[in-house]
């Protein structure tokens, strides 16, 4: 089995335990996972890129 390190936290974990943000790519374990929506990111930042950054819905003219 090999093991990897969480980039987050440092600590070595089994690969098959890792995750992978949907944002930015970036692989973590899951004690460094971030919940939201129904969704697991590595931060508060890839989730709220995932969940708002699309457009706000009205024109500014």
């Amino acid at each position: 089995m090999t093991d990897e390190i969480c980039p987050i936290c440092g600590k070595e974990k089994y690969s098959f335990s890792m995750k992978t943000c949907p944002m930015c790519k970036k692989r973590f374990c899951d004690e460094c996972e971030y919940r939201m929506g129904g969704g697991v990111f590595c931060s508060k930042e890839c989730a709220n890129l995932f969940y708002f950054s699309g457009e706000d819905g009205y024109d500014e003219t």
